[in-house]
């Protein structure tokens, strides 16, 4: 029976500095790296390269040509790479011209514990059968940050395994429904 990384591990990514050991919050910390797209390998060498621990999560998949099926190793979480640093050579790494930036909530870097990487390193090393998973969940509100339909909210669906925004017009009584790719919603409660 397979265990999806949904189910296997909590949230990772906090902001505050209590819930964090004094060694961590003095030493240096794990932040995230958002990428170019499939770049993420190459950056984590780069980074390798400088001195600096990096953790770049790859797991195997199934993938299905015309003629064969091969396995291949791909990133658990596309354009994100982990890095160990201090706050002073965080800002070195932007000399890698794949990164795009850091991941930040309100301006401030988000850094992630100690702990929750030693768990995707555990399950990613244990006999797990692993699925990336979508964020986004069925019923889930949501507010599209960008494209058209910019500003808008809605709840998430399901049909055909695909993410799919419901536009409710509650005047009518009536809905519709759009595929909407993950990356332009955020969460609203």
């Amino acid at each position: 029976m397979g265990v999806t990384l949904s189910e296997a591990l909590p949230t990772y990514f906090i902001i505050d500095t209590s819930m964090i050991s004094t060694e961590e919050r003095f030493g240096p910390r794990w932040y995230v790296a958002f990428t170019r797209p499939r770049t993420e390998q190459k950056v984590a060498a780069k980074i390798t390269e400088m001195g600096i621990e990096s953790f770049l999560p790859m797991y195997q998949v199934i993938r299905q040509w015309s003629d064969r099926k091969k396995r291949i190793r791909v990133p658990l979480f596309p354009n994100y790479v982990f890095i160990k640093t201090n706050e002073e050579t965080r800002g070195v790494l932007f000399s890698i011209k794949d990164i795009v930036r850091f991941v930040s909530i309100e301006k401030k870097p988000v850094v992630v514990r100690e702990q929750e990487i030693r768990d995707i390193k555990f399950i990613l090393n244990g006999d797990f059968e692993l699925d990336a998973e979508d964020y986004f969940q069925a019923g889930m509100k949501v507010k599209i940050n960008r494209g058209h339909l910019s500003g808008m909210e809605g709840i998430i669906l399901r049909k055909n395994s695909k993410a799919r925004l419901l536009i409710k017009i509650d005047l009518l009584q009536r809905a519709f429904s759009v595929n909407i790719p993950s990356c332009f919603a955020d969460t609203i409660a």
